[in-house]
């Protein structure tokens, strides 16, 4: 059976892998009863993920990149069947968030999971910038690279892409990027706050770039 994709970002990556799983969003648009956990059968970049609205939003996109993570599509059921097996996702709910991914996104694509999916379940993990050509496939067991318990990154290709979350006054987190990656981060760890604090100018820059935007379904 061919995979499913969930697409995401190396801002909200670390924060994945040091959790252990890919769990169901918590999004509660237009009165959403639960969120899920989301993929795709389609291995191009959604354009309703996460990935794809930071892309389209970013100040600066070298600070990050998309990630593409295959799963067993047999961990998932197919959006046509969300109204049996979830009833209370209404035919308004589907309907309205089906009018939201036109143009951007194809519904009977879509796989949907209630429960998170641990990390040994993955298939692969991939990373890919805005001007690559092709996905980068990362070795996820060697990648997280933690500063403190507010920071993390994840090191591809010898850069960090580091992310601080924050807790929000509703109770959630968000997540952002901190500057341009950063090489090698054996030599720059002693000079890591540093190193954030400078002029983006003055860091050296990484092959390819990423994304940031609202919270996706992918």
């Amino acid at each position: 059976m061919a995979p499913v994709y969930h697409f995401t970002d190396t801002i909200r990556l670390p924060w994945i892998l040091q959790s252990g799983e890919l769990r169901p969003g918590l999004a509660r648009p237009e009165g959403w009863p639960a969120d899920f956990l989301w993929a795709t059968k389609n291995p191009i970049l959604d354009g309703t993920s996460s990935a794809a609205a930071a892309i389209q939003s970013s100040f600066n996109p070298a600070a990050f990149r998309a990630v593409r993570i295959a799963l067993p599509a047999s961990a998932f059921v197919r959006w046509s069947s969300v109204p049996e097996r979830f009833p209370g996702w209404t035919r308004d709910h589907i309907d309205g968030l089906e009018w939201h991914a036109r143009g951007k996104s194809r519904p009977q694509d879509w796989m949907v999971r209630a429960d998170p999916l641990p990390r040994e379940k993955w298939l692969s993990v991939e990373t890919r910038g805005s001007y690559d050509a092709q996905w980068f496939p990362l070795d996820t067991s060697r990648a997280l690279f933690k500063l403190d318990q507010e920071t993390l990154g994840v090191t591809i290709d010898g850069y960090v892409y580091a992310s601080k979350r924050e807790l929000k006054r509703d109770g959630t987190h968000a997540t952002s990027p901190q500057g341009t990656p950063l090489y090698s981060p054996q030599s720059v760890l002693p000079l890591w706050e540093m190193a954030l604090s400078r002029p983006s100018a003055q860091l050296a820059p990484a092959r390819g770039d990423a994304v940031r935007v609202r919270p996706g379904l992918f």
